[in-house]
């Protein structure tokens, strides 16, 4: 079976709800991962004309693209041995006959100084246009965008590292679960980080340290987003698998995992999605020490962001 017939497997084994709507975007079936390698191309024409980098150290340096041929099953069949556990099984099939991995990074156009007070900054040549800045007061930029970056980055071979960073993790949470004493609410909330992460199998890191992963309770193998700051909500649910996924991300310019560009491209008419709604009905008893449930994020790569952001990119609209 050919990489390309293999995606389009994998996306039909989503829902069909996951497949159609708002926040999907619609191609041919036969061209889905096709289409993804395109519109890398079509990135990379828009990176060089705009001067995006791949570090703010070295502006010089091209943008990060590394996109990995399949893994093979002796590989992936490896792995497996060495973590002892399956891999989720549309992640298997992703990494054993679509490709071992891939990254994308990206930085907008400074470098990097050291400000009079001893902090680390970075100087912008170039800031997208609003809505995606914002004016600010502090030195060294009047205008700041709010969106700098972009980031994906997840690796067969890494899955060892990840799983140790989040066991670290979950210790954490343990070690604050005995910590907190007598406060019944603080040992519920770390409770439910815990959990939350046990729930998820390990994918990648974003920019800021969370962990992304495939949700292990959910046989359509859609994404999490595991937060690590002890916030009020152990993190999302972000309802796309991953191919789905990948294919919305190559008509955004790979803006990648971070919270900013989904509140940017998030679909607000989504209503909560059918794994809120059942963790909420499952945790029904914490009653008054119930911590904030995970929020379903729905990014809509058609909305009037999406469109203003791809004109600046240059890249084409979704067919």
């Amino acid at each position: 079976m050919t990489t390309r017939r293999m995606f389009l497997l994998l996306m039909t084994m989503a829902p069909a709800a996951l497949r159609s709507g708002v926040g999907h975007a619609s191609v041919r079936d036969d061209q889905m991962w096709d289409a993804v390698l395109r519109n890398v191309e079509g990135f990379r024409a828009g990176a060089t004309r705009l001067g995006l980098t791949g570090s703010w150290d070295r502006p010089a340096a091209p943008i990060v693209v590394d996109i990995r041929p399949p893994a093979g099953e002796d590989v992936v069949g490896a792995m497996e041995r060495e973590i002892g556990e399956p891999i989720p099984p549309i992640l298997l099939q992703f990494y054993r006959d679509v490709s071992a991995g891939l990254e994308i990074e990206w930085l907008l156009p400074g470098r990097r100084v050291v400000m009079p007070e001893g902090w680390s900054s970075v100087i912008y040549d170039l800031v997208p246009p609003a809505p995606f800045r914002e004016q600010t007061s502090q030195p060294p930029n009047p205008v700041e965008p709010t969106i700098n970056a972009g980031h994906i980055r997840f690796f067969l071979d890494e899955i060892p590292m990840l799983l140790r960073n989040m066991e670290m993790w979950k210790q954490n949470f343990r070690d604050m679960e005995a910590t907190v004493g007598d406060d019944p609410g603080a040992r519920l909330h770390y409770q439910r980080y815990r959990q939350w992460w046990d729930r998820a199998f390990p994918l990648g890191l974003d920019l800021g340290g969370n962990h992304i992963g495939m949700d292990r309770k959910d046989e359509a193998g859609r994404l999490l987003w595991l937060d690590h700051t002890g916030g009020d909500a152990p993190g999302w649910f972000i309802d796309h698998t991953l191919p789905e996924f990948l294919l919305i991300q190559s008509h955004l310019g790979w803006t990648g995992f971070r919270g900013i560009e989904f509140n940017f491209f998030r679909d607000e008419a989504a209503e909560p999605g059918e794994r809120e709604r059942v963790y909420i009905e499952e945790h029904a008893a914490d009653g008054e020490f119930a911590p904030l449930p995970p929020s379903t994020y729905l990014i809509d790569d058609r909305s009037e962001a999406a469109r203003q952001w791809r004109r600046w990119l240059a890249l084409p609209e979704p067919g």
